[in-house]
């Protein structure tokens, strides 16, 4: 993707000490924002103007300087021999520069003429001095040019904008499930967010139980790492993450309720409804934190908590949630899998078999987060990646959460290697329909091409440690077929 632009404005000296906004549109996917600003004549050719402006101007400052007490006579003298040549002073300038706001009106850099002026400067991809980092989010972003001096009888500017886009997609490593001290969190937002920071993370979903107060926490300058705002509903008979919403959904439900007007309020907004630990221990250890829901309709979910918090302690309700995972996709939902730590205590980010969970997006923005998180560009993992795909025999390539179209007879592969893994052997699982379809030992990441068998509706891996207890470090979403 590539967008340009270029505007030119005849501007004089009555638009000086204005602000000119002039509308950028950034679109989705956008990587990088680049901006080439000129304007001329830079100086004012009119010396005999500038002489005339500037003995007016020293005229009125010796005047209100003979006045003042304070300054001592000595210096008042050196000033005014200094000031009366006037040509130390020429040629005067035209001075413009610009600022740069996002769509949500937050400050994200300035231009300086001296030392970019005819030059790119870029935010977004690398990033130029002056300008603030953090994702391109998509909407209309606003180039404020600042006239603050036009003497010239008629300048003209010019301002050049690209947008470029992503050629290749990134993973984007993120907490999916986080409390502050405005529920039953620990530490408040900002603590949070310096401790995600820390950890290399580059978003937090913000879900606090029933309340979406802490949303007034969240900065203007919301990057680095992006904070999606959300809450967690917390019924009496299970929890769910109500992911990229900013007005609160009531969460009262009754245990047969089929919770569809809920989670359609959450879409209205455009977020995502996410079902939280559904087989932790419920009643009366952790009242309604196990999913009792019966009659939802499961058609509307769009994420399911895979693994949550670390997989020693949780290990039991994990296994379980995979189950279901396969049991849901097999009748045909196509739900997301995701981790979380469900964090209250800064602590336990670091849990060594807690997941991060890692979406394959163009930009770190919500709307690209969220987009990728829909579409089940998402592995889960405490640190190792895969690179997966499925060649055709047609030379096609379909990866991670796509769809490989089916003809008769065409033979398909699954191409798999694995960065992160270290020099431990461990086990890799070809999951298909929800069993396993191959099973290698001693894996350490290698590349590896596996051919498909034709029945399967979908695949995904997992990397499991060679340990008695089959701990994994890696679980992909599928790759379908049909």
């Amino acid at each position: 993707m590539r967008r340009e632009f270029q505007k030119v404005i005849k501007l004089h000296p009555s638009d000086t000490k204005t602000l000119i906004p002039i509308p950028i549109e950034v679109p989705p996917g956008a990587a990088s924002l680049r901006m080439r600003f000129t304007y001329s004549p830079m100086k004012v050719d009119d010396l005999e103007l500038g002489r005339e402006l500037m003995r007016a101007k020293i005229a009125s400052y010796a005047q209100d300087c003979e006045g003042d007490p304070s300054i001592p006579p000595a210096v008042k003298a050196f000033w005014m021999e200094v000031a009366q040549d006037v040509e130390r002073f020429l040629p005067l300038r035209n001075l413009l520069n610009f600022s740069l706001y996002d769509p949500a009106g937050a400050f994200r850099g300035r231009w300086d003429s001296p030392q970019y002026f005819g030059k790119w400067t870029e935010v977004g991809g690398s990033l130029s001095r002056g300008f603030l980092g953090g994702g391109l989010e998509p909407g209309q972003w606003t180039i404020e040019l600042e006239v603050h001096a036009l003497l010239s009888k008629e300048v003209e500017a010019v301002l050049e904008v690209e947008v470029l886009g992503s050629e290749s997609p990134q993973w984007f490593a993120g907490e999916m499930h986080s409390h502050t001290n405005h529920s039953d969190g620990r530490a408040s937002l900002a603590e949070v967010r310096e401790a995600i920071k820390e950890r290399r993370l580059d978003f937090m979903v913000l879900s606090d139980h029933n309340t979406i107060a802490a949303h007034s926490d969240i900065p203007r300058e919301n990057f680095n790492p992006l904070v999606i705002p959300g809450l967690e509903w917390t019924t009496f008979h299970g929890h769910a993450v109500a992911v990229g919403i900013r007005e609160y959904v009531d969460w009262r439900a009754k245990r047969e309720d089929n919770l569809k007007e809920k989670i359609a309020a959450v879409h209205r907004q455009g977020g995502l409804v996410s079902i939280a630990h559904p087989f932790t221990v419920g009643d009366p250890f952790c009242t309604g934190c196990e999913w009792e829901y019966a009659n939802a309709d499961l058609s509307q979910v769009d994420l399911l908590e895979i693994w949550s918090g670390s997989w020693q302690k949780t290990a039991i309700p994990n296994w379980r949630a995979l189950t279901w995972w396969d049991e849901l996709l097999n009748k045909g939902y196509r739900i997301t899998g995701v981790g979380a730590r469900d964090l209250h205590r800064l602590e336990q980010l670091d849990e060594a078999d807690a997941p991060n969970t890692y979406v394959c997006a163009r930009a770190c923005s919500e709307k690209e987060i969220l987009a990728a998180l829909k579409r089940g560009a998402v592995q889960v993992s405490i640190g190792p990646l895969a690179e997966l795909k499925v060649r055709t025999a047609r030379g096609s390539a379909y990866t991670i959460g796509e769809t490989v179209p089916l003809y008769e007879g065409e033979q398909r592969e699954l191409v798999i290697s694995v960065d992160g893994l270290g020099s431990d052997g461990y086990e890799l699982r070809l999951i298909g329909n929800g069993t396993v379809v191959q099973r290698t030992l001693g894996y350490r990441g290698e590349e590896k091409v596996i051919p498909i068998p034709a029945h399967l509706d979908w695949l995904r891996v997992q990397v499991h440690r060679s340990t008695p207890d089959a701990a994994p470090v890696l679980i992909t979403n599928p790759i379908y077929f049909g």
